[in-house]
């Protein structure tokens, strides 16, 4: 080698050893960080000069990677952010090469502090095509502003060198609902028609429905399905009162059709849902939904309807069910009967734009409702709600006395165990998490309270010992019998319900 070779060779060596020592960890298969990092927060993304995770609409940014082993939060996250225009509707793709494997996330402004989803979420996709590992999310923007997006890999195995990934955001025509569809050959190859609210398959083209009306033949028919596989999940928007108690319920389903209903507040945050009526009405064949809750503020509510065994797309439209609302001002707030049909005609409601969401406030207990109280959540089955750990941090029980009883008192507490120690510390408690207690004979839903800011949910019951004590966000029960009780449960991650079904 002469001597500019060498000199060469060294300033190369000298130029890697820079790179290496300026990324500290390079992961254990030696892949080097991409050129959009540091980018593991938004804080990162804003402190950048020049920005290199800010996306330009139209424009694909290219060769991004993870860097560390592990996968989500346990390894690299990739935050980026792009600038959209109210009532446009944008789409994030990923494309992989390799084993690569993506998740993306999208968000309103402000991001969420850390890896959970906080009010702004929007949508999340793992793999958007059966054999492809990488992701797509489809939303409409309310206003103009600055929209996040994280992305996460989903394989646990170190990265290799040749493992990247491409991001692009485009703007893509709206898709707006009409009372009539064009025909299905010039929408998708797949048979079958989606209902007439078709697509409302997220918040943002939630239908908006009204209390006291009936809607019938829904169908969990995909809108323009891609694949056997694709799942339909149907999001309507109920205008709600403060103070004031509804009840949604699905009923007349074809036979096959199993509902699942969440419904969640105005930021979009969920307040507990139901599977099937009750054990017995499972029994006989009935597998409708129905849950009742008092609105803590004036907005809107969100009704998420999917089907728990949801069927191949060719004849998911054969999967039929009919939904109502009741109760407030402008309707009878008395459950009907089970499988009871009302007398109103059918109307369908034009869908309306979405309003911008409203920054979210902090939840106040719930008050107990008046009317008669529909059964408990179905428990026979696994709830499709986000595995929490939920552990018992400690259940103090007196000792029974012979003695019948009259009062039974229980202190609820719960709180994001942060750091594994079993104890309560500051800026662990779980603010809003609807607790119930229900009557195990009837079934009658006794109170219903959501837990303050320093996690606590209290009730004094008379008359009625045992009781059962739920979590339904938590897919916890337990029968509390003694006098006095006080139960503390920690859970791993702050809960969040799914915005999917199943």
């Amino acid at each position: 080698m002469n001597m500019r070779g060498a000199w060469k060779a060294f300033i190369i060596a000298a130029l890697a050893a820079t790179w290496i020592g300026s990324n500290q960890a390079l992961s254990q298969s030696g892949v080097a960080p991409d050129g959009a990092e540091p980018n593991d927060t938004p804080e990162q993304v804003l402190a950048q000069s020049p920005q290199r995770s800010v996306l330009t609409v139209g424009k694909l940014l290219s060769g991004l990677n993870f860097h560390i082993a592990g996968t989500q939060a346990g390894g690299d996250i990739d935050w980026f952010y792009f600038y959209g225009k109210g009532g446009s509707r944008y789409q994030i793709t990923t494309a992989v090469i390799g084993s690569m494997d993506t998740e993306v996330f999208a968000y309103g402004d402000p991001p969420p502090k850390s890896a959970a989803n906080g009010p702004t979420f929007i949508g999340s996709n793992d793999n958007y095509e059966d054999g492809n590992r990488a992701s797509r999310v489809t939303f409409r923007t309310s206003t103009d502003a600055r929209y996040w997006i994280k992305v996460w890999s989903k394989d646990p195995a170190p990265p290799q060198s040749g493992q990247t990934y491409s991001i692009v955001v485009e703007e893509v025509s709206l898709q707006t609902p009409t009372a009539t569809r064009l025909p299905d050959a010039t929408r998708t190859p797949i048979p079958g028609k989606p209902d007439l609210f078709e697509p409302n398959g997220s918040f943002d083209t939630a239908t908006d429905i009204k209390i006291g009306t009936d809607y019938a033949k829904l169908n969990f028919m995909p809108f323009a399905p891609q694949a056997l596989t694709d799942v339909d999940n149907d999001y309507y928007r109920l205008k709600v009162n403060a103070g004031e108690t509804y009840t949604c319920e699905t009923f007349d389903l074809s036979p096959g059709t199993d509902t699942n209903l969440i419904v969640y507040d105005s930021d979009r945050k969920g307040i507990g849902g139901n599977d099937d009526i009750s054990v017995e009405e499972t029994n006989k064949g009935n597998t409708a939904s129905r849950f009742t809750w008092t609105s803590t503020r004036e907005g809107f509510a969100y009704l998420l309807i999917g089907d728990v065994q949801p069927s191949p797309a060719n004849i998911a439209s054969e999967r039929t069910y009919s939904l109502r609302c009741i109760g407030g001002l402008q309707g009878s707030a008395t459950v009907p009967p089970i499988g009871g049909t009302r007398t109103e005609t059918p109307t369908v409601v034009a869908k309306l734009t979405p309003v911008v969401t409203p920054k979210p406030t902090t939840l106040v207990p719930a008050e107990q409702p008046t009317q008669a109280a529909p059964p408990p959540f179905a428990l026979n089955r696994n709830l499709p709600f986000l595995p929490l750990g939920v552990r018992s941090a400690g259940f103090s029980v007196p000792t029974a006395t012979s003695s019948p009883v009259s009062t039974t008192l229980i202190s609820v507490v719960m709180f994001v165990d942060v750091n594994a120690n079993g104890i309560l510390d500051a800026g662990e408690a779980i603010d809003g998490m609807v607790v119930h207690v229900i009557d195990p004979v009837s079934g009658a839903l006794i109170d219903s309270a959501a837990t303050d800011a320093s996690g606590t949910a209290n009730f004094a019951v008379y008359g009625v010992s045992p009781v059962l004590l739920q979590v339904p966000a938590l897919g916890y029960r337990t029968s509390v019998s003694s006098p006095v009780n006080s139960i503390r449960l920690a859970v791993g991650a702050r809960p969040e319900l799914p915005n999917t079904i199943p």
